[in-house]
């Protein structure tokens, strides 16, 4: 996704989510930003993009596919590389605005302890039925909050955080819209897909909605035949080229195909060349359904001869299915459908949510794909993923292995899979980071063999001698005839209410601590006795029980899997951890006031401010 802007200050209040998107989709997809108006003007002219301020193109496989034409958010900028050919989420259109979208279970029982009265719409994205609905229901929602009858949401249940949502609320079909009062399904909506209908429900979610009789299709005037049990058999007898379309009358392809049956069989005996075209009622003549082994809706069958003789499923329009009958040909044969990756012998290791704990527990260095099987770029990556795989089949603590998130959803929850493919790194079965690195075998190859030699570096040769070396590639190595010592923070007033942060202590520390400051100090630095004397100054003046972050100091010399993870290149460096996670780097003046004031800002700042 390329930005084209006339200068930098044109993009002022979008850089920010362009950026954070672009961090987000790493190795998904690239995106970039050219200054049409300096040193990129000769790229944006034969790009063809001179846009007055700014506009963005997306290009797929070297290729323009299309501008970009959703919200200018973080999250919709995720979205649209995560599916670029997909349909605008409903949430981004602007008719939805009455609708609460809701992105997770958690937004849901939120929303069911707030509101006393709510309908929620579980819906799937490629459903036509919903694609159909929607505008209706939106409608709807505005007239329902005008009346003060309750509140219309919709949960996307396809993503792979709601899934879960299909079991808990039996949820077979879509649309499926459930009613709640007061945090329990009450009722579920089966009336029209009309807002007046839906308003009417609110009005009185326990009446049962009253449906329209529809005229059975065998009494519609037309000529299509339509056979029973008893006519059956004596019918395919009389007519020996016959195409029968088995059908439910509350089917929605049935429904579809209807008319076109109906103008095929209008086309006549000749058109036909002496061929009929009939149906039958599945669900009344369920007998004719067994015998024939229809599994679903439609099924068309041809007999030839009072036989059967071949299904015909691609007879979708009525000019299909007049030159069938003309020149009846059986279809070739479907491809046989793509075998489950688990299924497909290789090295990769399959995890589930039964065995992923045992099979990672024995292996130091695990590198692990998260990702669907309708995936079109997880499908571009299992072949090298394989290939990786075998190359380090002699490793005995290396494996890649692979999850499937459509079938194991509670696994992928748990480590916060947003996206497919999503590669993490685990160390004996405890996440260690994420993997945006390049999708080819080397690369997923070289990834894990620069873990292992930096590991074998940091343990040493017990058998040469008892030296411990450096893997951080960002510093220099300790001498070879010199074992590193562990420096203690110099005895500043207040560095008694420093922690001392380590390799081994790392994640605990930081998952303990809802707001943690850290500085990086090392031995090669020459302000780092200086800042660490400021540094003291102002945890003698914070007080973590206030709210404000509590401060620790972290040794890279002895602790360089943590400044190599962290990517520490300079000293000191300052890094703000909230609720676990990273957030930002302090590259102000090292000064006690300012650093302070600097602390006491991070308490109150919201996510969206950070």
């Amino acid at each position: 996704l390329v930005l084209f802007a006339q200068s930098r200050n044109a993009i002022n209040d979008i850089y920010k989510a362009f950026k954070e998107a672009a961090s987000e989709v790493r190795g998904i997809g690239t995106m970039i930003w050219i200054d049409c108006s300096g040193s990129g003007q000769k790229l944006c002219r034969q790009l063809k993009a001179s846009p007055d301020q700014f506009v963005m193109h997306h290009y797929k496989d070297g290729k323009f596919h299309k501008v970009y034409d959703r919200q200018l958010t973080t999250k919709s900028l995720v979205r649209f590389m995560n599916d670029p050919t997909g349909d605008r989420p409903w949430e981004e259109e602007p008719t939805s605005k009455h609708v609460i979208h809701l992105d997770t279970p958690s937004n849901l029982s939120k929303l069911l302890k707030k509101h006393k009265r709510v309908l929620v719409m579980f819906y799937a994205p490629w459903c036509v039925y919903c694609k159909q609905m929607k505008p209706e229901y939106a409608a709807a929602a505005a007239k329902v909050k005008e009346n003060g009858l309750g509140v219309l949401a919709a949960m996307d249940v396809h993503r792979a955080e709601n899934t879960g949502m299909r079991t808990k609320y039996n949820i077979t079909g879509f649309p499926t819209v459930h009613y709640f009062k007061n945090g329990e399904i009450l009722a579920t909506y089966e009336g029209e897909n009309k807002q007046d209908k839906i308003v009417e429900f609110m009005k009185d979610p326990t009446a049962v909605p009253v449906k329209v009789k529809e005229t059975p299709w065998s009494e519609e005037p037309s000529e299509v035949k339509h056979l029973t049990t008893d006519t059956f058999d004596q019918f395919i007898k009389e007519n020996p080229s016959t195409l029968v379309m088995f059908y439910a009358p509350w089917c929605g392809h049935c429904k579809n195909l209807k008319p076109e049956w109906v103008k095929a069989a209008a086309a006549g005996s000749k058109q036909l060349n002496n061929g009929v075209v009939a149906a039958v009622d599945a669900t009344k003549e369920t007998a004719l359904s067994d015998r024939f082994k229809v599994k679903g809706f439609p099924t068309i069958k041809y007999f030839k001869d009072g036989e059967f003789v071949f299904d015909t499923p691609n007879l979708r329009d009525s000019k299909k299915v007049i030159e069938f009958l003309r020149d009846p040909k059986e279809p070739p044969p479907a491809p046989p459908p793509e075998p489950a990756w688990a299924d497909v012998p290789s090295e990769v290791v399959h995890l589930t949510e039964d065995n992923f704990k045992s099979q990672l527990r024995s292996k130091r260095h695990a590198l692990v794909m998260f990702y669907a099987p309708w995936c079109g770029h997880c499908k571009a990556a299992k072949p090298e993923f394989e290939m990786a795989a075998e190359q380090l089949k002699e490793e005995p603590r290396m494996v890649l292995a692979a999850v499937n998130c459509v079938d194991n959803p509670a696994v992928c929850k748990l480590y916060d899979v947003k996206g497919y493919p999503t590669f993490k790194y685990f160390k004996y079965q405890k996440e260690s980071s994420g993997y945006d690195g390049g999708r080819k075998a080397a690369d997923f190859v070289n990834f894990l063999k620069n873990l292992e030699r930096d590991s074998g570096a940091q343990t040493g040769n017990s058998e040469q001698s008892s030296t411990q070396a450096s893997v951080a590639k960002e510093q220099k190595p300790v001498s070879e005839n010199k074992k590193t010592e562990k420096r203690e923070v110099p005895n500043h007033s207040g560095s008694d209410k420093l922690l001392q942060l380590t390799d081994d202590n790392f994640k605990t520390l930081v998952g303990e601590h809802k707001h943690l400051f850290v500085m990086f100090i090392g031995k090669e630095c020459n302000k780092c006795d200086s800042a660490t004397a400021v540094f003291a100054e102002v945890a003698r003046m914070s007080d973590p029980s206030s709210g404000l972050a509590t401060l620790a100091v972290c040794d890279v010399d002895t602790s360089p899997a943590v400044a190599a993870e962290l990517k520490v290149d300079t000293l000191p460096t300052f890094k703000y951890f909230r609720n676990g996670m990273f957030v930002l780097d302090y590259s102000g003046e090292i000064a006690a006031n300012l650093i302070h004031e600097f602390i006491k800002r991070l308490k109150n700042l919201s996510k969206d401010e950070l």
